[in-house]
Protein backbone atom coordinates (compact mmCIF):
# COMPACT_ATOMS: atom_id res chain seq x y z
CA UNK A 1 0.00 0.00 0.00
CA UNK A 2 2.78 2.44 0.88
CA UNK A 3 4.45 1.76 -2.47
CA UNK A 4 1.18 2.37 -4.31
CA UNK A 5 0.87 5.75 -2.65
CA UNK A 6 4.58 6.42 -3.19
CA UNK A 7 4.45 5.72 -6.90
CA UNK A 8 1.14 7.47 -7.47
CA UNK A 9 2.45 10.60 -5.80
CA UNK A 10 5.81 10.46 -7.54
CA UNK A 11 4.06 9.94 -10.85
CA UNK A 12 1.74 12.87 -10.30
CA UNK A 13 4.39 15.22 -8.98
CA UNK A 14 7.58 14.29 -10.79
CA UNK A 15 7.10 11.79 -13.48
CA UNK A 16 3.92 12.76 -15.27
CA UNK A 17 2.73 9.37 -16.55
CA UNK A 18 4.51 6.05 -16.41
CA UNK A 19 2.73 3.68 -18.71
CA UNK A 20 5.26 0.85 -18.59
CA UNK A 21 5.28 -1.70 -15.79
CA UNK A 22 7.28 -4.88 -15.41
CA UNK A 23 6.12 -8.38 -14.45
CA UNK A 24 9.15 -8.90 -12.19
CA UNK A 25 11.79 -6.79 -10.43
CA UNK A 26 14.55 -5.85 -12.86
CA UNK A 27 16.96 -6.99 -14.04
CA UNK A 28 15.71 -10.57 -13.85
CA UNK A 29 18.22 -13.21 -12.75
CA UNK A 30 20.15 -10.63 -10.75
CA UNK A 31 20.58 -10.99 -7.02
CA UNK A 32 18.59 -8.62 -4.82
CA UNK A 33 20.60 -6.52 -2.42
CA UNK A 34 19.60 -6.55 1.23
CA UNK A 35 20.81 -2.99 1.83
CA UNK A 36 21.40 0.20 -0.06
CA UNK A 37 25.15 0.49 -0.62
CA UNK A 38 27.06 2.87 1.63
CA UNK A 39 27.67 5.25 -1.28
CA UNK A 40 23.91 5.75 -1.75
CA UNK A 41 23.09 6.48 1.86
CA UNK A 42 22.46 10.04 2.86
CA UNK A 43 20.11 12.95 2.37
CA UNK A 44 19.53 14.33 -1.12
CA UNK A 45 17.51 17.25 -2.47
CA UNK A 46 16.25 17.97 -5.99
CA UNK A 47 16.05 21.35 -7.71
CA UNK A 48 12.30 21.26 -6.89
CA UNK A 49 13.24 20.89 -3.20
CA UNK A 50 12.03 17.28 -3.02
CA UNK A 51 14.06 15.29 -0.52
CA UNK A 52 15.23 11.72 -0.58
CA UNK A 53 16.68 10.13 2.53
CA UNK A 54 18.35 6.75 2.09
CA UNK A 55 19.37 4.52 4.98
CA UNK A 56 20.75 0.99 5.00
CA UNK A 57 17.42 -0.78 4.40
CA UNK A 58 14.93 2.05 3.90
CA UNK A 59 14.29 5.25 2.04
CA UNK A 60 11.95 8.18 2.44
CA UNK A 61 10.82 10.56 -0.27
CA UNK A 62 9.24 13.91 0.59
CA UNK A 63 7.79 16.51 -1.71
CA UNK A 64 6.49 19.50 0.18
CA UNK A 65 4.42 19.22 3.30
CA UNK A 66 1.73 17.01 1.74
CA UNK A 67 3.81 14.13 0.40
CA UNK A 68 5.98 11.97 2.58
CA UNK A 69 6.37 8.28 1.89
CA UNK A 70 8.79 5.68 3.19
CA UNK A 71 9.42 2.03 2.53
CA UNK A 72 11.98 -0.65 3.26
CA UNK A 73 13.78 -3.07 1.00
CA UNK A 74 11.92 -6.34 1.01
CA UNK A 75 11.35 -9.08 -1.53
CA UNK A 76 7.64 -8.37 -1.54
CA UNK A 77 7.49 -4.58 -2.00
CA UNK A 78 10.82 -2.95 -2.87
CA UNK A 79 13.78 -4.63 -4.53
CA UNK A 80 17.23 -3.17 -5.24
CA UNK A 81 19.56 -4.83 -7.74
CA UNK A 82 22.88 -3.94 -9.35
CA UNK A 83 23.35 -3.66 -13.10
CA UNK A 84 26.76 -2.62 -14.40
CA UNK A 85 27.50 0.74 -12.76
CA UNK A 86 23.85 1.43 -11.93
CA UNK A 87 21.38 0.21 -9.38
CA UNK A 88 17.79 -0.62 -10.24
CA UNK A 89 15.01 -0.01 -7.73
CA UNK A 90 11.77 -1.93 -8.39
CA UNK A 91 8.62 -1.02 -6.46
CA UNK A 92 5.66 -3.40 -6.32
CA UNK A 93 2.25 -2.21 -7.44
CA UNK A 94 -0.90 -4.31 -7.65
CA UNK A 95 -0.59 -4.36 -11.45
CA UNK A 96 3.19 -4.87 -11.83
CA UNK A 97 6.54 -3.42 -10.82
CA UNK A 98 7.60 0.19 -11.38
CA UNK A 99 11.30 0.33 -12.18
CA UNK A 100 13.82 3.13 -11.62
CA UNK A 101 17.46 2.84 -12.68
CA UNK A 102 19.59 4.84 -10.21
CA UNK A 103 23.05 6.22 -10.78
CA UNK A 104 25.10 7.53 -7.90
CA UNK A 105 28.13 9.76 -8.03
CA UNK A 106 29.97 11.45 -5.22
CA UNK A 107 27.54 14.32 -4.77
CA UNK A 108 24.38 13.35 -6.63
CA UNK A 109 21.88 10.61 -7.28
CA UNK A 110 20.02 10.38 -10.59
CA UNK A 111 16.70 8.52 -10.67
CA UNK A 112 15.60 7.60 -14.19
CA UNK A 113 12.01 6.82 -15.17
CA UNK A 114 9.85 6.08 -18.21
CA UNK A 115 7.54 8.58 -19.79
CA UNK A 116 5.59 7.14 -22.69
CA UNK A 117 6.44 8.95 -25.91
CA UNK A 118 6.28 7.72 -29.51
CA UNK A 119 9.98 6.80 -29.27
CA UNK A 120 9.66 4.84 -26.00
CA UNK A 121 6.48 3.15 -27.22
CA UNK A 122 8.34 2.02 -30.33
CA UNK A 123 11.07 0.49 -28.12
CA UNK A 124 8.42 -1.46 -26.20
CA UNK A 125 6.59 -2.65 -29.29
CA UNK A 126 9.85 -3.69 -31.00
CA UNK A 127 10.57 -5.90 -28.00
CA UNK A 128 7.48 -8.06 -28.69
CA UNK A 129 9.51 -10.44 -30.88
CA UNK A 130 11.85 -11.43 -28.02
CA UNK A 131 9.93 -10.74 -24.77
CA UNK A 132 6.36 -10.76 -23.52
CA UNK A 133 4.58 -7.43 -23.90
CA UNK A 134 0.95 -7.06 -22.85
CA UNK A 135 -1.28 -4.06 -23.44
CA UNK A 136 -3.36 -3.41 -20.31
CA UNK A 137 -6.60 -1.50 -20.73
CA UNK A 138 -8.94 0.18 -18.28
CA UNK A 139 -12.45 -1.14 -17.64
CA UNK A 140 -13.80 1.15 -20.35
CA UNK A 141 -11.31 -0.22 -22.90
CA UNK A 142 -8.83 2.66 -22.95
CA UNK A 143 -5.07 2.11 -22.86
CA UNK A 144 -3.67 2.06 -19.33
CA UNK A 145 -0.13 0.70 -19.58
CA UNK A 146 2.20 -1.89 -21.04
CA UNK A 147 3.18 -4.84 -18.88
CA UNK A 148 6.53 -6.21 -20.03
CA UNK A 149 8.63 -9.22 -19.09
CA UNK A 150 12.04 -8.62 -20.67
CA UNK A 151 14.95 -10.98 -20.46
CA UNK A 152 17.99 -9.58 -18.69
CA UNK A 153 19.54 -8.88 -22.10
CA UNK A 154 16.39 -7.10 -23.34
CA UNK A 155 16.22 -5.00 -20.17
CA UNK A 156 19.82 -3.91 -20.63
CA UNK A 157 18.99 -3.03 -24.23
CA UNK A 158 16.00 -0.94 -23.08
CA UNK A 159 18.26 0.96 -20.68
CA UNK A 160 20.92 1.51 -23.37
CA UNK A 161 18.31 2.67 -25.89
CA UNK A 162 16.98 5.17 -23.34
CA UNK A 163 13.58 3.77 -22.40
CA UNK A 164 14.27 5.46 -19.07
CA UNK A 165 14.98 8.79 -20.75
CA UNK A 166 13.57 11.10 -18.09
CA UNK A 167 15.42 11.76 -14.89
CA UNK A 168 15.24 13.48 -11.57
CA UNK A 169 18.54 14.68 -10.13
CA UNK A 170 19.12 14.85 -6.38
CA UNK A 171 22.17 16.58 -4.89
CA UNK A 172 23.69 15.21 -1.71
CA UNK A 173 23.24 17.34 1.42
CA UNK A 174 25.04 14.96 3.78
Amino acid sequence: MKNQIFFALLSAICFSCTAVKFEEPQPVNSQSLEEFPEEMRGIFVSSEQDTLQIEAQAFRYSSGKDVSVSTTLSASEAVLRKMDKKYVLSLKEEDGWDVFPLKISRNRLVAQYVQLTPATEKLILNMKSTSAVKTIKTEDGKFDHYLVAPSEKDFQKLVRKRLFSNKMVFKRLK
